[in-house]
């Protein structure tokens, strides 16, 4: 059966709920939203991808979901029916999916395969519609929540692409007590998304309301089906959560509040680096020489270790690599580590449980490895003993489809992918003058200055990447002295949190 979904309808939950393995629905949810079709800038040969298929016309129709459609799901595969061709397949967040295109033209039959959590899956048609409006897919924040981080960049996403030049301050505005708040919107080169992005951070505790009118429309002339509005709360100015660090004067690792307070030592024997906590914020990854282990050159060796959050329960996870950059998978089921300082250094993966399988070598010349939040990809330093630049690199996680995204001069060190999965911070030393700097994970755009301080040995993000944390690395005379700062993520004044202190790693929100 094919049904063309109605114009501006709601989102409707589709559980998935049918009989054998694959049965095909009644109708799709009201949720499931098909665009008209749209002419392309190119010829339908250029446009197809592979394994895609082409039509005379060369138009291609817009399919998405909103959050909550299909919460029984977690992929579906589309196919033209009509004109045949390979399906195209997407993972379905949180209940829905953003819009992609698929070549159709108008009275097209598209079906849809879901995917069900529960196995099997479950099969609709939709017709591919002559004419329909614009809808917002969904927006970021979501209406209603409470905790929105202070540095925030609002983006809201259409169901097909929208005219650029209608997305404007009279269209899409921030306001707080009704009063626009000042910054810039920008539109996505495919033209399905557009963002806000505030001049300076969100006032903390506020409530701020996202309009979206009807003077957005769509490459076609055709207005927003409905206006928008969205409402949600800043979270508080000062952050609630703690760190893990490595004291300087005895190298030992302790636990303390991002206020300063609850300070606790964690370890006691040995020196150690980098502790690390897991995503779900319940073990601690580090490096220790703490069982007096040495290189052919005397030096002591490092092994990676993981305990609990009270310093229980230490388990060594490798022998005699001489690691010392640690780095969790989001899922917690890997490791990645490096030797860190050395020219010749590698970045092996090692499985948190002991499963029997050893280190697996990712990378050579490679340190300070990071994982992107959805754990495909991987951000280091690889070192260039020719030419003596550092750059910084992404790999899959796998090894392969390595990517250079800067390659300056100087020194790079401490790689560290923002939660939002849009930035690889990192630290970059030029003439003894050290800082925070930050380059898209995609490789677009220039490189960011973070800091200004000109000591800031190292950083780190908070959960929600609103705040960091930094190492100040003072030298005195002969002296030198450590203190571990927090800030804004997107800049302003530092705090102290501990003095003597270094390898910060903050706490994921339990």
């Amino acid at each position: 059966m094919s049904v063309v979904l109605a114009t501006g309808a709601a989102a409707c939950s589709f559980d998935g709920t049918l009989a054998g393995p694959e049965a095909a629905g009644p109708s799709a949810p009201a949720g499931m939203l098909v665009s008209n079709p749209a002419a392309t800038s190119t010829s339908a040969s250029q446009a197809a991808a592979p394994g895609s298929f082409a039509v005379s016309e060369s138009t291609i129709a817009y399919l998405s979901a909103l959050p909550g459609t299909f919460s029984n799901a977690f992929s579906v595969a589309v196919r033209n029916d009509t004109r045949g061709g390979v399906p195209k397949s997407v993972l379905i967040v949180d209940g829905g999916f953003d819009p992609f295109g698929i070549e159709a033209a108008a009275g097209d039959e598209l079906s849809l395969a879901l995917n069900l959590v529960a196995g099997g899956s479950a099969l609709m048609t939709v017709t591919v519609p002559r004419r329909r409006p614009p809808e917002v897919v969904r927006t970021t924040p979501i209406k209603g929540r409470s905790d929105v981080a202070l540095n925030v960049q609002i983006a809201v996403v259409f169901s097909e692409p929208v005219d650029r030049s209608s997305i404007n301050p009279l269209s899409v505005a921030l306001l707080q007590d009704g009063k626009p708040v000042k910054g810039r919107l920008q539109v996505s080169g495919d033209g399905l998304r557009a963002e806000f992005i505030p001049d300076s951070l969100l006032q903390p505790q506020m409530t701020y309301s996202l309009e979206v009118g009807q003077g957005v429309r769509d490459v076609d002339g055709d207005a927003l089906s409905a206006a928008l509005t969205v409402t949600f709360t800043t979270e508080a100015a000062v952050p609630v959560g703690e760190i893990a660090f490595v004291r300087q004067s005895n190298r030992q690792i302790y636990r303390v509040r991002i206020d300063g307070g609850g300070l606790t030592q964690l370890t006691s024997q040995g020196s150690h680096d980098r502790p690390v906590w897991s995503p779900d914020g319940k073990r601690i990854a580090f490096a220790s020489s703490r069982e007096g282990r040495k290189d052919s050159g005397g030096w002591p060796l490092n092994d990676i270790y993981i305990m609990d959050p009270d310093g229980s329960n230490v388990v060594r996870r490798t022998v005699g690599l001489g690691l010392s950059s640690v780095a969790w998978s989001p899922d917690g089921r890997k490791l990645a580590v490096s030797t860190e300082g050395l020219y010749y250094s590698d970045i092996y993966v090692i499985n948190t449980e002991d499963n029997g399988a050893g280190p697996l070598r990712l990378a050579e010349n490679a340190r300070s490895p990071s994982w992107s939040p959805d754990g495909r990809k991987i951000a280091f330093v690889h070192t260039n003993n020719d030419d003596g630049y550092d750059e910084i690199r992404v790999m899959n996680a796998d090894g392969s489809g390595v990517r250079t995204l800067t390659s300056d001069y100087g020194g790079r060190y401490r790689t560290m992918w923002s939660p939002d999965g849009g930035r690889i911070a990192f630290t970059s030393c030029q003439s003894g003058v050290c800082n925070l700097y930050a380059i898209g994970s995609d490789g677009f755009g220039s490189v960011q200055q973070l800091t200004n301080a000109g000591n800031v040995f190292e950083g780190a993000w908070s959960a929600d990447g609103a705040w960091s944390v930094a190492t100040l690395w003072t030298n005195s005379g002969s002296t030198s002295f450590t203190e571990i700062v927090y800030a804004p993520a997107l800049g302003g004044s530092p705090r102290t949190i501990v003095l003597d202190g270094y390898h910060a790693s903050w706490r994921p929100r339990q």
